[in-house]
């Protein structure tokens, strides 16, 4: 092996696939491949994922869309999975590849990832992916200098989307439900009160003598936008791995990092609790006054919030919160392989935090974050590529296109059995 092909092909690495059940063909598992059959990382100069591929004009995508799929990118089967070739189980590898073969192959376009997302039967992950690259560019986070950190501003209503997402469909995945269910349990919570208070008070105090109903939706007149922002007091963060699946990270550990379609599509979401019905009561009352005996009337104000909206709202943008770029798992045409390592690393550290194990830990950009080709060849479609949140960024940057959007589900309207009262104080 010489000098030049030991610093450009690095030692193997685990990696996990989703592949069908060998015995039903109905189901998909996660599989661990290792030893002999784990994967080589490429560290090659000016090899890895192309940015160069354009969407086609804003004014075209709309017909773009519309049009059936046929058998190019927009193919929804999975490529037929080519028969594994006898591999000797000494790995040889690196005496035979050279890093100009690797050159020479056709690299894996970005814009091509939501034909690669349907081929993993990611549907909605695809269908989100396909409109942020063919949208024209919006960015919807601007840096606030005096806060030190990007702030969320407001969309525009072509960048909304309300029609795609459902409640029902995200309680089949992981602990996505469950984490809806805390949402409901915690609006009782004083925090929960303290925002009720402060929200129903600024609108109380712009109408000093109203009493009765206050219909959120229809002051907001029907803006999603302006009734979250006004009267949502509530939410309960769904971390990624919340809806992710158990998936072999080692041969004897299991852990929550097999990727779903809502794990792809969404990432980090959060539910929110929004004011529905509330009815504002004024009740007159006497009270002594400081200077004398004498007593003045004053009006006793009581909120009881009788119906709330619980609902999901994420915003679809690959803005990143630290220094390290979130690893979106590696890609090619044919699909996705994922990196136990990286995966722990970039899916789990915010859910776990210092419990990850230290052997498991790796750098934001080290061996596991480059290009990897699996089986010990290299050709097209045993090559993956790592996707990161900045190549998005990237390549918005370089065509000018890219268009950061808003995505609510349906809106679940409830009833509160125990109506929550909160004491909005005096004017006298």
């Amino acid at each position: 092996m010489s000098s030049e092909h030991a610093s450009e092909f690095k030692a193997p690495l685990p990696y996990i696939r989703n592949k069908l059940d060998p015995i039903f063909a109905i189901e998909r598992r996660w599989k661990l491949y290792d030893g002999w059959r784990a994967c080589t990382p490429m560290d090659i100069r000016d090899f890895g994922l192309s940015l160069h591929k354009a969407p086609p004009p804003v004014l075209d995508w709309l017909y773009y869309a519309t049009q059936s799929n046929g058998s190019d990118s927009s193919s929804t089967s999975k490529p037929a999975s080519v028969p594994d070739a006898a591999v000797p189980r000494t790995y040889c590898f690196f005496d035979s590849a050279k890093a100009s073969e690797a050159r020479s192959l056709a690299p894996f376009e970005l814009y091509d990832l939501p034909a690669a997302m349907r081929a993993e039967d990611f549907p909605i992950a695809a269908k989100f992916a396909e409109r942020w690259l063919n949208g024209r560019r919006f960015d919807a986070h601007r840096y606030d200098s005096d806060k030190g950190r990007y702030i969320e501003g407001r969309y525009a209503s072509d960048m909304i989307d309300t029609d795609t997402i459902k409640l029902r469909w995200l309680f089949r995945f992981g602990n996505v439900e469950s984490r809806f269910n805390r949402l409901l349990e915690s609006i009782y919570s004083a925090n929960a009160k303290a925002v009720l208070k402060t929200k129903l008070l600024r609108h109380v105090n712009a109408r000093p003598a109203f009493a009765g109903l206050i219909n959120p939706m229809s002051l907001c007149q029907n803006d999603l936008q302006q009734l979250h922002s006004e009267f949502q007091f509530q939410y309960e963060s769904v971390n990624m791995v919340d809806a992710m699946t158990a998936a072999p990270a080692r041969k004897d550990a299991w852990l929550p990092i097999g990727m779903t379609d809502v794990s792809a599509a969404l990432g980090n979401f959060n539910f929110y609790a929004t004011i529905a019905k509330a009815f504002i009561e004024r009740t007159p009352q006497q009270r002594p006054t400081t200077a004398s005996s004498d007593e003045r009337e004053c009006i006793q104000r009581t909120a009881t919030v009788t119906h709330i909206y619980a609902y999901m709202r994420d915003s679809y943008s690959f803005q990143d919160k630290g220094v390290t770029s979130q690893y979106l798992g590696h890609w090619n045409k044919r699909g996705m392989i994922l990196l136990p390592g990286a995966a722990i690393t970039h899916f789990m550290a915010e859910g776990l935090g210092s419990r990850v194990p230290k052997s498991w830990q790796m750098e934001a950009d080290d061996m596991a974050l480059l290009p990897v080709t699996i089986k010990d060849r290299l050709a097209s479609e045993y090559v993956y590529y790592p996707v990161r949140n900045r190549d998005f960024r990237a390549w918005q940057a370089k065509h000018q296109r890219g268009g950061d959007f808003l995505i609510y589900s349906d809106i679940r309207t409830i009833t509160l059995r125990q109506p929550i009262r909160i004491d909005l104080g005096a004017e006298c």
